[in-house]
């Protein structure tokens, strides 16, 4: 694995292409219908993405395997994620219902944290080191 890597998803797939070499590989994951936003957790080694078109959040290693739906209820449109890797928490916004949320990485003890004045939010940037 390259120790300088980009992430980006193209719709049903999530890719992955070297910062140090010309090497691009797919990361192959299964019912990858609509990928929306992705995040990195070094720590775990495990990608996080939204599906708008599933309406779940998942979470797989970086090699592609133990794919695991983390959220799979109550998703309009899952679009903006971003991951708190020392806080170990997962934020993602809804468009559709206008919505922020979090959960710990596992998807338990979910929260809704904005509803009110806010509209189609669809990006998140979080600064885990800064607070």
């Amino acid at each position: 694995m390259p120790e300088a890597f980009l992430l980006f998803s193209s719709n049903d797939n999530i890719r992955r292409m070297s910062l140090d070499t010309n090497n691009r590989a797919v990361i192959r994951l299964v019912n990858v219908k609509d990928a929306r936003a992705l995040d990195f957790n070094a720590h775990d080694m495990q990608i996080y993405w939204t599906d708008a078109t599933e309406r779940t959040i998942s979470r797989a290693f970086l090699n592609g395997t133990n794919i695991e739906p983390i959220i799979e209820v109550d998703l309009a449109f899952p679009d903006g994620l971003a991951v708190d890797w020392i806080a170990q928490n997962l934020y993602w916004t809804d468009a559709r219902t206008h919505r922020i949320e979090v959960s710990r990485l596992d998807g338990r003890h979910r929260k809704l944290l904005i509803w009110k004045d806010v509209w189609q939010p669809d990006e998140l940037a979080l600064d885990p080191v800064s607070g």
